[in-house]
């Protein structure tokens, strides 16, 4: 082969290797107006917790008289990321007494929420759990309220209200 020859050899690989080089991206490479995305998920498990534990407890005022009725109430929220139920002890531990006597105790709750914007329980679930008016707590709640847990919202205030109607000497 003569040197022209070699020479137009070299000048047409010399000018195959700089197209496959220009016409070839790094594997990584992106363009410039892409896009991507990654889905990532979470779960967390169900938390359910009291800010408080009515553990002050109710004061009623002093009884003077056999028809007196005092009436006290206490609240507190629940935080939560899921439904639950709320129901109470309707045994005589949840009567009001001291070493010799025992009141007639009724209780009543309302919660601040409505299982739809909030996070609560429907006018309907509070009236079959009896919320709509006190009872005697060997009947209060016996049929449990559920809360409905609304995912912007995850807290419910409930408010327990205790009296008694009757005075009664053991």
């Amino acid at each position: 082969m003569n040197a022209l020859s070699k020479y137009i050899l070299s000048l047409c690989v010399f000018c195959i290797a700089v197209i496959v080089v220009l016409s070839v991206k790094p594997a990584f490479a992106a363009e410039v107006d892409s896009t991507a995305t990654c889905a990532v998920s979470v779960t967390v498990s169900p938390v359910m917790e009291w800010a408080g534990n009515f553990a002050t407890g109710i004061s009623l005022t002093a009884i003077n008289a056999y028809t007196d009725a005092p009436t006290g109430n206490d609240n507190q929220t629940i935080y939560t990321n899921c439904n639950f139920t709320i129901g109470a002890d309707q045994t005589a531990t949840a009567q009001l007494a001291n070493a010799t006597d025992t009141l007639i105790t009724n209780y009543r709750m309302t919660e601040d929420g409505d299982a739809v914007a909030s996070t609560g329980a429907t006018d309907g679930q509070c009236t079959t759990s009896g919320l709509d008016s006190y009872a005697l707590y060997s009947s209060f709640l016996t049929t449990v309220l559920p809360i409905l847990h609304i995912n912007t919202d995850g807290a419910v205030v409930i408010t327990l209200y205790c009296t008694n109607v009757q005075y009664n000497v053991i």
